[in-house]
């Protein structure tokens, strides 16, 4: 095969695999899986016109449609944020309660969930496929606060 083709051939694959990728990290890939996540206790952001304090614990409830593939997971993942820096990050199956406390690994690095200070925290639904080429997707995500102690 003449060196031009081959070459010709080469990029049209590599720019093909950028194309799938870049689609598969978009959250466009053709997995047809949907999420939906909610907080599985709203009351908890109302009660005397209050919030979630440090130290609460927050659950969600969460539904997946879609045919998952035997190498895929779904999962929650809770981020929550003070002053533009994370204070909190944990991942864990649905279903998981997550305490809103101070974690080693985040302290160890200073960064510390200070409990007099509201936070910013987002519970998000993704979808994680491992095989040939890594799939991370963001099916649905819900928002929530809390408040000073």
């Amino acid at each position: 095969m003449k060196s031009w083709l081959r070459s010709t051939i080469v990029l049209a694959l590599v720019i093909g695999s950028v194309m799938t990728t870049g689609t598969a990290f978009a959250g466009k890939s053709s997995v047809g899986v949907t999420g939906h996540i909610e907080l599985a206790s709203p009351a908890l952001l109302s009660a005397d016109g209050g919030g979630m304090t440090y130290g609460d614990q927050v659950a969600f409830a969460s539904s997946v449609t879609g045919r998952l593939s035997s190498k895929a997971r779904v999962y929650v993942q809770v981020v929550c944020s003070q002053g533009g820096k994370v204070v909190y990050q944990w991942s864990a199956d649905q279903g998981f309660v997550f305490p809103l406390v101070q974690q080693d690994g985040l302290a160890a690095l200073g960064l510390m969930f200070d409990a007099s200070q509201p936070a910013e925290c987002t519970g998000s639904l993704i979808y994680r496929e491992d095989g040939g080429q890594t799939i991370i997707k963001t099916l649905d995500q819900v928002g929530f606060a809390t408040v000073a102690a």
